[in-house]
């Protein structure tokens, strides 16, 4: 009788896992289609002249990543510097000090940067949780 229990108990709480993966599954697959429609609303405003600079159109997108993206990122001062280098290189394209495929090139290496650091502290923190060493 004991083992009976053990293992419905076991299996609930796996069906348990499994539900709040699916849960937070579906949380970010909404979050990123509505930042796609977000980020289709800054690109129609740039065609359309409703948003005329760099530095507008940097800060329309990053409205829409601080909206529907923010809450998925695992570490907010990351987030917050890419969003700052976002607007700095605007600013840049805005002075003509560099071109937009130049200002989205460094906006690219940048966030690769970025996301390299992500996952360096999230291996870190795995190793951290699972008693290794991170070193």
């Amino acid at each position: 009788m004991k083992i009976a229990a053990l293992l419905v108990s076991s299996l609930l709480i796996v069906g348990c896992a499994r539900t709040e993966q699916a849960r937070i599954e579906h949380r970010v697959q909404v979050a990123e289609r509505e930042a796609a429609a977000g980020f289709a609303l800054c690109n129609r405003g740039k065609k359309q002249g409703i948003i005329r600079t760099a530095v507008e159109y940097a800060k329309c997108i990053n409205a829409v990543e601080d909206r529907y993206l923010r809450p998925l990122h695992a570490y907010g001062d990351l987030y917050a510097v890419r969003r700052a280098q976002r607007l700095v290189l605007a600013g840049k394209q805005d002075q003509k000090q560099l071109t937009e495929e130049a200002a989205q090139l460094e906006f690219a290496k940048f966030s690769a940067k970025i996301e390299a650091e992500t996952d360096r502290r999230s291996t870190a923190n795995r190793l951290v949780a699972s008693g290794a060493d991170p070193q």
